[in-house]
């Protein structure tokens, strides 16, 4: 049935149109019918397209067919002979007759007609673009079937039980041969489909020993798969939220995928699931000079970053949503999302959107000279420094080893210092580059993704990575130093203080080592459970109420009696619904914690919140911090402890106070896995302060060394600040006033935290825009007076030279629009132009272009209040002062401004853009049935002119697409920022063709001497009338110029303030002045000001020509470089770079010879005599 209504619309108007015109373009209409009919694949965009043409025509042929010649009518009526009968047959005959012997129409008529028709078309093309955008691409969706083209390849999945699956997805080429240690390059193209019904191999793990079994089953260097779970009933354009599963193995192993059926069956069939594998052990985290030089750090996690780019480019084709992504993780998986959330600094390409991480880490960081060390043993235990060796290019060697020849000398050795193998030897690498910081200073620093987010643990994380035979506090003393080199022996002592061991020797009896649970509990907290409370503590220091912590207690019957109790990532065989493997309890005592968790995964993978879908009966999970911020009264965080033993059930929890405080110690002086030497320590009191730490000469003056559990960090303090620092990571700092370091930090994210936060509870409400009211106001906000100059720079050029021009730059605008949005939606925290260039250049950047918004923004209203001015002078034939008429119209445009939100002013708009449409068609009418004489030869195809005449012209089309400097505040208000370049599209596409249409037929018509604003060279009455119906758009263009500008200024103040969000006496108080003070600013320019056209070409130089055309270019190539791998992103998108360098160039062009021009007039002006007094009334 729904397949009907696309149908109906489209016939509706041919079909009453044809009625209309006695069936005459019944055939134009066939095409649309059989467009549809015969389900050839369609775009909204074509088919309305169509529709406009078959209107356009329609219109025209009537309109021309249907006037008889007056001979027939008088021939008729003059009849004496016949009767009333033939007479009225006669007539009806003649009504349906076209003597095609004489002309029907005059040729001015027919000229209307010309221009009616093209106005028709593009008025129709405009509103059916704004609506054809809209609508769903494909009228029948596209399931998903089970050969999904990548472009590069064919993949064949399998179905069972209404899930879909394609395992064995290649994302990127084999990390073999010269890409070992190289950064995931793209996967190659495959010829034929290819199978996806067995799971790939896994990445080589770091082996044991040498003893071990070296042919590494089920392993394989060529490992960089995934796979992709997907319910059978998606289509292309389901949409369904996607969650992307990370795995353990701590960065030395792959500890293996899960099915991802049991969570898509939780979600009722409405969620897609990714897993994949990622390159670990030497092969994912080799660091040395060599590597930095000649190949790539960090590659693991580079893969997983590349199989975020391949789920963005690729998901639709299986029903997911690219735009609603979960990113989760256990163990390593875990360190990795907070790593992956941290990357570049907290850089949001939007590649997902919220975050799920069970039993996270910081995952132990070490810079590359602290690194060395690893890989000169390996180059040593494959006899790669031998002098045998064919070159002194050790990674060289290494990369010629066959792939059995390396993995044999793929073993984990101790750290220098240590008598034991750690139990990770390799850990991702602090390059500067993609890590730019230890995790724990980016953490409190606010430099990570502000997303929703999961964190948690079990209750004893620690039990199955210590042995059993810790006996005696000197052994449990060295496997902890051999995990955390940098322990002293004050440290040591404290961990013996406050992790005894028990009392009762029950440990003893089952075989193991007295200090064996006790050493579990401290590794267990260092390493996994107070890392997840300080993440938890950071997002609430930095504003993100969407975060929660969780203890998974679900005990496997006889671990509680074995000591194990809930061990690491036991959470795992619930939430993927009791896997192979799993214990057996999740068959039978245990089945019921399935749901339970499943149903709270969910609705946070779904709804980026807990919640909402959880199983009836269980407890809201409230956000952490919601009941007490662990401050001077007692109150602690809350978590949910998952539990169903000895009478427990779920329920929320305060987290115990022992521990917490055992965290903030830990916190405050922690051990670092990175430091290998004794200069590498702080020792904490029996307080939990720090006390002196002793720095290293590598390391830069002032410089203290802080190690936070898997993490040491270097921070400028002072040694009397760090202990208030720890305190100020888990006391104080969840406040809901405390501002973060950077008090113009906004928070990241889509509709949860971007610009604007949350909105639900808020009085005044931001993100309410939909894409075609943003296309209506930018509409509005663009074609406005200034395509009143177009016709006269085609009378300096030339017809085909200015037409080219205007469609060139139309596309152009199109292109940089586009980069723009990009750029918006990696970086969701942009408000405007501003906070753009603080991401760019820093404060220096934000000042500029904040100060070039204001500045454009301002002279543009006075520029629209100018074309009032000219309006009113118009109608009222000058009768007045024109400062009245400038004063007369600044009210309006005042109060217009005057909502603080822009969904207020969209509807006005929406009048506007109407407006100027019908405008310009009565513009062009009255150029048509008025043209100049001789009008057939006046025009000219191409002119000769002189290149400061020329540029003058030019900088008319140039700066009539000038809207780009508002697209940033303007999507920060829109509900779906994803769908900007729908409204972009509109914008470009409807203008260039309106620019064009109307710059041509006024030029032909109204010929070389057609002045500027075009509506001047009309007769008068039709001057008049053009301009009346014109005014509410100057009105609403500069309400626009003056709200952006006040905007602005208004949202920096109150960034992250209630005034900005609620009905405040100071938040409306400036708001108002604000408002007042650009619209005066205006005001007083605009009359006070004789050469103030003159300072709209150079603000537009200076700035616009930037915010439209050349910082576009500058936008790309900062991303780029940050997230590609810099100069080698740049070279593999060499295309792109150098598109993005010309596009700086043009700006840069614009400017300056934009200034040069302007700059000539103002000289000429003055010495011509042209410059009036200020404040006159000429």
């Amino acid at each position: 049935m729904a397949d009907i209504w696309p149908t109906i619309s489209f016939l509706f108007p041919s079909f009453v149109l044809s009625y209309a015109t006695r069936w005459r373009s019944v055939f134009s209409s066939l095409p649309i019918y059989l467009y549809h009919e015969l389900n050839v694949p369609p775009t909204s965009e074509f088919a309305f397209l169509l529709l406009t043409v078959s209107l356009a025509s329609a219109s025209l042929w009537y309109a021309m067919s249907e006037s008889p010649p007056a001979e027939s009518h008088r021939t008729v009526n003059s009849s004496s002979t016949t009767g009333p009968d033939i007479v009225n047959q006669e007539k009806r005959h003649a009504a349906f007759k076209w003597d095609r012997r004489k002309p029907a129409l005059t040729k001015r008529k027919r000229n209307l007609l010309i221009i009616l028709f093209g106005a028709t078309v593009i008025v129709a093309l405009t509103l059916g673009l704004a609506l054809g955008l809209g609508i769903h691409h494909a009228t029948r969706p596209t399931p998903v079937l089970p050969i999904v083209d990548l472009s590069y390849a064919r993949y064949q999945g399998s179905s069972s039980n209404g899930v879909d699956q394609w395992l064995g997805i290649r994302y990127a080429a084999a990390p073999t041969g010269k890409l070992r240690f190289a950064a995931p390059a793209p996967p190659p193209r495959r010829d034929g489909i290819q199978s996806a019904t067995e799971h790939s191999k896994k990445c080589l793990s770091v082996r044991a020993s040498p003893s071990s079994n070296p042919s590494s089953p089920g392993q394989s260097e060529d490992c960089l798969f995934l796979e992709v779970y997907a319910p059978s009933n998606a289509t292309t354009d389901s949409n369904f939220p996607v969650y992307v599963y990370l795995q353990g193995g701590g960065f030395i192993s792959n500890a293996g995928t899960y099915n991802g059926a049991t969570l898509i069956k939780a979600s009722a069939m409405q969620i897609v699931v990714v897993n994949l594998n990622y390159r670990v052990g030497p092969h994912g985290f080799l660091a040395s000079d060599e590597i930095r030089r000649g190949g790539s750090l960090n590659n693991g996690l580079k893969d997983q970053r590349q199989a975020l780019r391949w789920i963005k480019d690729n998901i639709r084709k299986f029903g997911g949503n690219p735009n609603h992504v979960v990113l989760g993780g256990s163990s390593a998986g875990a360190a990795s999302v907070t790593l992956q959330l941290a990357a570049f600094g907290g850089k949001n390409d939007g590649l997902f959107h919220a975050t799920a991480a069970e039993s996270q880490s910081f995952g132990a960081l070490r810079t590359v000279e602290e690194s060395q060390y690893q890989y000169d043993e390996l180059v040593a235990r494959t006899k790669c420094d031998s002098p045998h060796t064919e070159s002194d290019d050790t990674l060289a060697c290494l990369r010629n080893l066959s792939s059995d020849d390396l993995q044999a000398e793929n073993i984990g050795t101790p750290f220098p210092n240590t008598k034991r193998n750690p139990l990770f030897a390799y850990n991702p690498t602090l390059d500067h580059d993609f890590i730019p910081d230890y995790t724990l200073n980016l953490f409190s620093s606010g430099r990570f993704l502000k997303l929703p987010a999961i964190y948690g643990d079990t209750t004893n994380e620690g039990t199955v990575f210590v042995p059993s035979s810790l006996d005696t506090a000197e052994i449990s003393n060295d496997w902890l130093q051999a995990q955390f080199p940098a322990l002293n022996a004050t440290q040591k002592t404290w961990f013996q203080e406050h992790y005894p061991p028990p009392a009762n020797q029950q440990a003893s009896s089952l075989k193991r080592g007295k200090y064996w649970s006790s050493t579990a509990d401290a590794y267990g907290e260092l390493r996994y459970v107070c890392p997840g409370l300080f993440l938890n503590n950071a997002y609430t220091q930095h504003g993100v109420r969407a975060n929660w912590n969780y203890r998974y207690g679900v005990l496997e019957p006889g671990n509680a009696e074995d000591g194990i109790g809930t061990p690491h990532v036991a959470e795992l065989n619930a939430i993927w619904g009791a896997p192979p493997g799993s214990p057996p309890s999740y068959k039978t005592t245990n089945k019921n914690m399935i749901a339970v968790l499943q149903q709270y995964w969910v609705s946070f993978i779904m709804d980026f919140d807990p919640n909402t879908r959880r199983l009836p009966g269980t407890p809201k999970w409230e956000e952490w911090g919601a009941a007490g911020f662990g401050d001077s009264n007692g109150e602690l965080r809350r978590r949910v402890a998952f539990q169903n033993q000895d009478g427990k059930s779920t329920q929320m929890e305060e987290v115990g106070r022992e521990q917490w405080e055992r965290c903030k110690v830990l916190s405050a002086w922690g051990v670092g896995l990175e430091a290998f030497s004794n200069a590498h320590r702080q020792s904490p009191s029996s307080s939990g302060a720090v006390v002196n730490a002793p720095t290293t000469p590598r390391w830069p003056a002032g410089v203290a060394v802080v190690h936070r559990g898997a993490l040491s960090i270097r921070i400028h303090v002072t040694l009397s600040t760090r202990a208030a620092m720890a305190k100020n990571n888990f006391d104080d700092v969840s406040s809901p006033s405390r501002e973060a370091d950077d008090p113009n930090a906004a928070p990241i994210g889509y509709h949860d935290v971007d610009v604007f936060g949350r909105e639900e509870d808020h009085q005044i409400q931001y993100k309410t825009l939909s894409w075609p009211l943003v296309a209506v106001l930018m509409i509005a906000e663009i074609v406005s007076n200034g395509m009143l100059s177009l016709p006269s720079s085609l009378a300096v050029v030339g017809l085909v030279p200015g037409l080219v021009l205007i469609i060139f730059l139309g596309m152009f605008a199109l292109f940089t629009s586009w980069l723009l949005i990009q750029f918006k939606l990696r970086h969701p925290e942009v408000h405007n132009m501003g906070d753009a260039g603080y991401i760019l250049a820093g404060p220096v950047g934000r000042e500029i272009l904040s100060f070039g918004t204001i500045v454009f923004a301002v002279f543009a209203t006075g520029g629209q209040l100018l074309a009032g001015q000219i309006a009113l002078g118009v109608l009222s034939s000058n009768k007045l002062c024109l400062m009245l008429y400038t004063g007369i119209f600044a009210i309006p445009t005042l109060l217009f401004a005057m909502p603080r939100t822009l969904d207020r002013l969209s509807w006005l708009s929406v009048v506007s853009v109407v407006c100027i449409i019908v405008a310009s068609v009565v513009g062009m009418v009255g150029a048509g049935l008025h043209p100049v004489d001789g009008w057939r030869d006046q025009y000219s195809v191409a002119a000769k002119t002189n290149f400061v005449t020329a540029f003058i012209s030019i900088t008319n089309p140039v700066f009539a697409y000038a809207g780009h400097f508002m697209f940033f505040i303007l999507i920060s208000e829109m509900r779906r920022p994803q769908d900007a370049m729908k409204a972009a599209y509109t914008l470009q596409i409807s203008a260039t063709t309106f620019y064009a249409l109307f710059a041509a037929i006024t030029y032909i018509y109204l010929g070389p001497d057609v002045a500027s604003p075009s509506f001047t060279s009309l007769p008068l009455k039709w001057s008049k009338a053009a301009y009346a119906i014109a005014i509410p758009n100057f009105l609403m263009a500069g309400s626009l110029y003056s709200h952006t500008a006040a905007k602005l200024l208004f949202v920096r103040f109150f960034r992250k303030s209630r005034h900005l969000h609620e009905h405040t006496v100071i938040g409306w108080g400036v708001w108002i002045f604000l408002i007042v003070l650009m619209n005066a600013a205006a005001f007083v320019l605009a009359i006070g000001v004789p050469i103030f056209n003159y300072l709209i070409g150079i603000a537009a130089s200076l700035f616009a020509s930037w915010y439209t055309y050349g910082i576009a270019g500058a936008f790309w190539l900062y991303d780029s470089w940050m997230d590609k791998g810099r100069f080698e992103g740049w070279k593999r998108m060499w295309v792109m770079c150098g598109v993005s360098w010309l596009t700086l160039a043009a700006g840069a062009f614009i400017c300056v010879a934009g200034m040069y021009v302007t700059v000539k007039q103002i000289v000429d002006a003055y010495a011509s005599g042209e410059v009036s007094e200020p404040f006159s009334c000429g």
